[in-house]
Parts: C-alpha cells; sequence; structure tokens
C-alpha cells in the first residue's frame, strides 16, 4: 500500500496492487507501469518527471490529467469506455523531452484541442467520440481502429511541402466500418487496410508504396494499374487482380485463400513472391514461371518463398 520506499526505482510494473492508492510520492520513475490497479482513482499530481508511462484498466471513477506528465515521451493509457479520464491537453514541455509517442485505447476526451506535430507515432482504438481525423496529417506513423463514428479519412497525407502539414509515412487502419473513400491515403509511402466494409476499390490507394490488405473480402477488379511496388494481401483475391499489378517487387499472398496465381505471369519486375506451404503447384503459367526462374526457399511449416534468379 505504501509506494514511498520505491521513488528512486528506475523502472517497475505495479500489476493487480488493489491497496496502492495514492502514488503522488512517485515522481521521477523513469518508466512505469501501472496495470489493474483500481485503488488509484487520481494520477494528477504523480508522475511528474516520468518518461514512459502505461496505465492500463483503471478505476471507472480516475482522473487523469495528461497536461501534470511534464516528461512523459511516451504515454499509452488503456481504459474502460465508462473511464472518466480527463485529457484536457498534451503537456507543453521543451523540445528535448516533448511526448512523441501515444497511445489511447478508449474513449478520447477534448482530444481535439491539442498540437500534435511534436508527436512521431500515435495509435488510437476503440473510441466513440472520435468523428474526425484531420489533425493527425502531421504524425510520421498513424493507427487507428475500432473508430466507430469516424466517417471520413479527410485531412491525412503525405506532401514534401511541409507548409501543407502532411507528414504521414505510415498509416494502419482497421474496422472503420463506415469509410468509403481511401484516396487521402494515397500518397502515404506505407499503408494498411484490415477489416475495412468500405474498402473495395483498390485504385484508390493504387499509388501507394508498400501496400497491406488483410481481410477487405469484396474487392473489386481495379479500374486502374497499380503502382505499389510491395503489396501484402490476406483474405479473399480477385481472380485478375495480379493483372493489375504490372510494377509490383514484392509480393505476399500467404494468407489468401485458394492457390490462383492466374496473372503472375507477367510480372517482370517480380523480385519476391510468398505464398502459403499447403498450396498444390499446378499446371499453369504462373506455376511454371516460379518453376523456371524463381529459387523456392522453405521459410517455415507455412511460409514458402520464391526469390528470382540472378541471370
Amino acid at each position: 500500500s505504501d509506494v514511498r520506499m520505491f521513488v528512486k526505482v528506475e523502472k517497475i510494473c505495479f500489476h493487480s496492487c488493489p491497496n496502492i492508492t495514492d502514488i503522488t510520492p512517485l515522481q521521477a520513475i523513469s518508466e512505469i507501469e501501472i496495470e489493474f490497479c483500481k485503488g488509484i482513482i487520481d494520477y494528477r499530481n504523480a508522475l511528474t518527471y516520468s518518461q514512459r508511462i502505461t496505465i492500463k484498466s483503471v478505476n471507472a471513477a480516475v482522473a487523469i490529467d495528461v497536461s501534470h506528465f511534464k516528461a512523459v515521451r511516451s504515454l499509452v493509457l488503456i481504459v474502460p469506455d465508462k473511464t472518466t479520464s480527463i485529457l484536457n491537453s498534451l503537456p507543453e514541455t521543451p523540445a528535448s523531452t516533448r511526448l512523441t509517442r501515444l497511445t489511447i485505447i478508449g474513449q478520447l476526451h477534448d482530444l481535439f484541442n491539442n498540437d500534435f506535430n511534436h508527436l512521431q507515432e500515435l495509435t488510437l482504438s476503440s473510441s466513440t467520440t472520435l468523428t474526425r481525423v484531420d489533425m493527425f496529417g502531421c504524425i510520421p506513423i498513424v493507427r487507428m481502429s475500432d473508430l466507430n463514428n469516424v466517417e471520413s479519412l479527410d485531412g491525412l497525407g503525405y506532401s514534401e511541402d511541409i507548409s501543407k502539414g502532411l507528414r504521414n509515412r505510415s498509416v494502419t487502419i482497421s474496422q472503420l466500418r463506415k469509410v468509403q473513400d481511401f484516396t487521402p491515403l494515397n500518397t502515404i509511402p506505407i499503408v494498411e487496410i484490415s477489416h475495412c466494409d468500405g474498402f473495395r476499390d483498390i485504385s484508390q490507394v493504387k499509388d501507394v508504396k508498400t501496400l497491406i490488405i488483410k481481410y477487405c473480402d469484396e474487392l473489386l477488379q481495379p479500374s486502374l494499374p497499380l503502382n505499389n511496388e510491395n503489396i501484402t494481401l490476406a483474405g479473399e483475391m480477385p481472380d485478375k487482380l495480379l493483372l493489375s499489378m504490372p510494377n509490383v517487387k514484392e509480393l505476399d499472398l500467404s494468407f489468401v485463400r485458394g492457390e490462383n496465381l492466374q496473372g503472375l505471369e507477367p510480372l517482370k519486375n517480380l523480385e519476391r513472391i510468398v505464398i502459403s506451404s499447403y498450396w498444390n503447384e499446378q499446371d499453369t503459367a504462373g506455376w511454371d514461371m516460379l518453376r523456371q526462374d524463381y529459387c523456392k526457399f522453405h521459410y517455415d511449416k507455412d511460409t514458402t518463398i520464391y526469390v528470382k534468379k540472378v541471370l
């Protein structure tokens, strides 16, 4: 129940400690994780100089004001839906100690009023209060999942013109069920889309260099050729999808259902392809190309890799 003996510890994890109620003595622990300690209901005036903070599954009546964490650089909040968290503003700190990684799983409160320019990585999940994402276009790495009221991805993207404020380099979205237009992602170098019912036209992200699509099972045949160089697919794949990938260099089909390699033979730029080890080789032009022009490696019991031979 008394945490004063730990004030000089550099790294500590409190897990399922119901008798801890007062953590104000803990001001400068470098890295701290507090998980399932529901006796703590007030995180204000504590952890002021901690650099890495993880708070998980708190008491529903908890008070958390992130602005009190003056030195935090990595912050993870995993909270129940009904938590009355206080998230008035991100801490205003010198550039050398600014928060760079933020993860919030649960409801978001007053998040729109913050300046996110200093963040390098943002992960958001399981929120019904978030309705727009345009303020996140300045963050290099963004992950968003299960945001039921987000209908538009407008404001995301990448541009070499710094004045536009579009600095996304990698964006991962999952279970954004109301989004229909994915074209704002088309300028971003790395994009992953999974379990998004509204994603059907791959042409909307045809210029993304590294594209990962998982379990978006109603994909249409692209209306335009795809310029993607690295493509990972999981789930169902349209029969002639490979014909739309003239520029692909690396292709991962290890989690694609079926054994269809129709249209593989025209892919002259293909350097590497990954497939399931459970696929049976067939007497088709695509399989003949793999047998003749590629070296075969068994990566593990589930995965086979074909690498193009060097002439």
